[in-house]
């Protein structure tokens, strides 16, 4: 069997303290190149939390598995974070991550164009990307603004052409469309949706409330459980994929 692009079982992350602690627990996640998935699940789930473990943000507090594909063989990343390898993390994260923030995260002294050349420059990568993207996401006009200058919709639209610049092996997106008029959402959904067919992503992750969109783009919907807990609150992703 190939090896999938990313491959988790029996994670279990915790944040904060009773009578607040969240523990999210992520029974076996396993993604392949070419999938686009959502995950879906009601406020206060661990959605954002999840996307944070995958993305490499968040260290799980155990994991049995956690594995990343990259050209050079597979990423332990259970093994990288307990060994407190943040080098390596960041690397991967650099060369094969691309992170949509639900704030955004635009670096506020830096335009539109500056903001989304970076990523593409610290990974080495052609800057030509980043100029399709935002021609494709509607923001000629506004490529030499920074972020104060825009809209709250057009600095979503930057912060996913920035996180899609560097071309990344997966995209992860915290609502990506919640900021967006109808017509923009739909385009953004259609930009994720043909990248990852295309293969200029092999993978993308969506964390989403937008269900309709989700089912007319068919995305892959992922469930969090919720449920609450003497210390506070708890999310489960029971199962998504195949064991390996």
């Amino acid at each position: 069997m190939t090896a999938a692009l990313l491959d988790i079982r029996a994670a279990h992350v915790v944040v904060g303290a009773a009578p607040e602690r969240f523990e999210l627990e992520v029974e076996q996640f396993r993604l392949e190149r070419g999938q686009r998935v959502a995950i879906v699940g009601p406020s206060g789930s661990g959605k954002s939390l999840f996307l944070e473990l995958v993305g490499l943000i968040r260290a799980p507090a155990a994991a049995q598995l956690f594995t990343m594909a990259t050209p050079d063989g597979p990423f332990d990343v259970a093994a990288a974070w307990n060994q407190s390898d943040l080098v390596g993390l960041a690397r991967r994260r650099m060369l094969g991550i691309g992170f949509l923030l639900q704030s955004g995260g635009l670096l506020k002294s830096l335009s539109v164009d500056e903001n989304v050349q970076l990523p593409a420059q610290l990974a080495g990568r052609p800057l030509s990307t980043g100029n399709h993207l935002v021609e494709a996401l509607g923001l000629i006009g506004q490529r030499r603004l920074k972020p104060a200058a825009l809209s709250g919709g057009q600095r979503q639209r930057a912060a996913l052409a920035r996180a899609m610049a560097a071309q990344p092996e997966l995209l992860i997106a915290d609502e990506p469309t919640a900021a967006l008029d109808p017509g923009n959402a739909d385009k953004v959904m259609e930009l994720i949706v043909s990248a990852v067919e295309t293969g200029h992503l092999q993978a993308a992750i969506v964390a989403t409330h937008d269900l309709d969109r989700v089912r007319r783009f068919g995305l892959q919907m992922v469930h969090i459980e919720a449920r609450s807990t003497a210390g506070g609150g708890a999310g489960t992703l029971a199962n998504f994929g195949a064991a390996a």
